[in-house]
């Protein structure tokens, strides 16, 4: 079951799982930064991130790659709830509109990013594993 799953056909539940997992984590991250801070949470986030990203090359099935995005989505969800507040708190008054709007934006147009990207990867891949390129 390695290289030859059609992963792009299971684009659906990847993307679930890992919008399933920001829902969770943006619900508990005020809660989290409650109790540890707004740092301690916000880093935990990018730890998150970074490990379980980095694991995502490693998956030989779809499942797996399902439970690490999952996983990524809870980092995720607590790096935006993060930086969201981080950077309304340090802007200065006058231009934190426009900070906010760009932090906003940004998470947006990543995701936009992302999709394009996995489409371009996804038709061209073949079975070839080369959508571990996309993670």
């Amino acid at each position: 079951e390695g290289e030859g799953v059609d992963f792009a056909g299971r684009g659906a539940a990847l993307a679930g799982a890992h919008i399933a997992g920001m829902m969770i984590s943006g619900l508990l991250s005020g809660i989290l930064a409650d109790l540890w801070g707004r740092r301690s949470t916000l880093l935990l986030g990018l730890v998150a991130n970074g490990i379980f990203g980095t694991l995502s090359v490693f998956v030989f099935n779809a499942r797996q790659l399902c439970i690490l995005r999952f996983l990524l989505g809870l980092g995720l969800g607590m790096v935006i709830a993060g930086v969201v507040p981080l950077v309304a708190e340090i802007s200065p008054p006058s231009n934190r509109g426009r900070y906010m709007t760009l932090v906003s934006s940004t998470f947006t147009a990543g995701f936009l990013f992302s999709s394009i990207a996995a489409l371009t990867i996804f038709r061209s891949d073949g079975g070839s594993g080369q959508w571990r390129i996309f993670l």
